[in-house]
């Protein structure tokens, strides 16, 4: 599912020319002028300044709108997800998932700068081929689990319990609640000390009447 919402995000953060999810950016924009290719990418220049100017894969403004009216009225067949992440596989319909993500990653790479391929969008050529050695990606993907919380999430907790401190491999962490409370000041954290050392603390700041030694120790 995250392969799936990361390719999304960046395809349409790139046509959207959305702030932080484009892959159209400036360095992306200086990378291929460095590399002397794709012209009528690079930075455009007047006198001393530089701007990038909206590539021909992003949408203007009122073209957006246009496009998420349109997205929002249709349904779509099957994708490559869909039937990657069906519950039965056929050895065909793989094969021709392999092929067809390739041509289609082919196409992307003439239109849309190097930027644009992370890692997520490589991962999708080798996608088909680990469902053909897995099988089906229920078993292994986190479809089921992320569905199960996303639906109960929707409903809002149906108990919640508040605790002032916990335990964690020995580390006592408080709540800023009680922390408030305390005189000192240990950011939310109580390592508890070793009881020998404790020991050495309440004898060095006991009364000098309190004998701690024994007859043996005084020896």
């Amino acid at each position: 599912m995250h392969v799936e919402k990361n390719v999304f995000d960046t395809l349409i953060g790139t046509i959207l020319d959305i702030e932080g999810k484009t892959k159209d950016t400036i360095k992306a924009r200086l990378d291929l002028e460095r590399m002397g290719i794709r012209r009528g990418l690079w930075m455009n220049r007047d006198s001393d300044k530089a701007r990038r100017d909206l590539a021909f894969f992003s949408m203007k403004p009122n073209d957006k709108k246009d496009f998420l009216k349109f997205i929002s009225s249709v349904k779509f067949p099957d994708g490559f997800f869909s039937q990657l992440t069906a519950k039965t596989l056929r050895k065909t319909d793989i094969h021709q998932l392999r092929h067809d993500i390739v041509q289609v990653l082919c196409k992307f790479e003439m239109i849309f700068p190097p930027a644009f391929f992370t890692s997520m969008i490589h991962v999708m050529v080798h996608l088909p081929e680990e469902a053909l050695l897995a099988g089906p990606v229920n078993y292994r993907w986190m479809y089921p689990i992320e569905s199960e919380e996303l639906y109960n999430l929707a409903f809002g907790p149906i108990r919640a319990e508040l605790f002032s401190s916990c335990h964690v491999n020995g580390v006592k962490f408080l709540g800023t609640a009680r922390d408030d409370k305390l005189c000192t000041q240990n950011s939310g954290v109580h390592v508890p000390v070793e009881a020998k050392v404790r020991t050495l603390i309440s004898m060095a700041n006991s009364p000098p009447w309190c004998n701690y030694f024994t007859k043996t120790d005084t020896k």
